[in-house]
Order: structure tokens, then sequence, then C-alpha cells
């Protein structure tokens, strides 16, 4: 053994939310996903993610505005086991090309539910120039140890949150405020 062991990998920031890097990323998806709309507002200085559950709730001049960056975005949020990290993590998508990836493999009847089956994301590019292909890997059992943790946290863990622009990882009654 040499001054690291050799599968040793410096963890990455202890985000609750999975950011596709460019390469692979590979996970488990643990629940069903909340669908809608998301689109970003400055707010004392701060730009801020507003999500909604229909087109139609989005303000006329967010759905209007020539800005690229303002534009709504259709999106999927669902918990997922980061096999990386080796956490759970939220994973948020917007981009039309996993989404349908995702999707023709759940209408596949060789292949259908995604909680059944890690996927990979491969990232490759930058910026408009940035190309995504979904990748699922052969059915297999979840290991009984993160079956337990999803069980155990699932009941505290909500996404519906999102939509009134709250935590989705925090319980019912405690002030974010309070933890940190």
């Amino acid at each position: 053994m040499g001054f690291l062991p050799e599968d040793y990998k410096v963890p990455s920031g202890g985000s609750s939310y999975l950011k596709l890097a460019i390469g692979k990323n590979t996970f488990r998806i643990l629940s069903d996903p909340i669908v809608g709309w998301e689109y970003w507002v400055e707010e004392d200085g701060k730009r801020k993610p507003i999500r909604v559950r229909t087109a139609k709730d989005i303000p006329v001049a967010i759905s209007n505005s020539a800005e690229q960056d303002s534009k709504p975005k259709h999106f999927w949020a669902m918990f997922v086991w980061n096999r990386e990290t080796e956490v759970i993590q939220v994973l948020q998508i917007t981009q039309a090309t996993i989404q349908t990836g995702i999707k023709a493999l759940v209408d596949e009847e060789d292949w259908g539910n995604p909680r059944e089956y890690d996927l990979t994301v491969t990232r490759e590019g930058e910026g408009l120039d940035t190309k995504y292909t979904v990748t699922p890997k052969p059915v297999k059992e979840l290991d009984k140890e993160i079956v337990s943790l999803w069980k155990e946290s699932e009941k505290e863990y909500d996404l519906n949150r999102l939509y009134d622009g709250g935590n989705p990882f925090i319980s019912e009654g405690i002030d974010i405020d309070d933890i940190l």
C-alpha cells in the first residue's frame, strides 16, 4: 500500500444536490420524480430558483422574457444514490436529452422502472457544446444498507418542498436557521 489507499478519491463538496460533472456520473434513482418548470429571479442581489408545477403558473413577464438565462425550463427532480460520493442527493434534470433518454428506458419493456438499475449520465463538453448520454447498467438489486438508509430517510424527505422554495431534506417544523 502506498501513501493513500489505491481506490482513494478526494471527497467533493458536501452538497445535497448531484451536479453532473464532466465524465461519467453513476447513480440509482430512489424516488419517483416531481416535474415542473423552473425559472430564476434576482432577489437581494442573488439569483434564486422558483419552481412551479405547471407552465400556466409562470408569470407572463417571465414567459415572455427575451433573456436566455431567464427562460423557464422544464425540470424533473428526484432523490438518487450517488455512486461516486455514496450519499443520497437530489438530482434535478433540465436537459431534454437526459429526460428523453431516461423516458425511452422507462418506455422500453426490457428496462422499465429506472429504480431497478443504475444509470450513468456521461457529460462531455462545456457551455453550449455540452452533450449528455444516458446509459443503463444491468438490472441489479440495491444494496441492503442503501435500501435501509433510504427507508429511514424517505419519511423525512419531501421533494414537493422545492415548489415552495424549501429544502427537501429538512423535516417539517424544523427551522433551517436552527441547524445552520
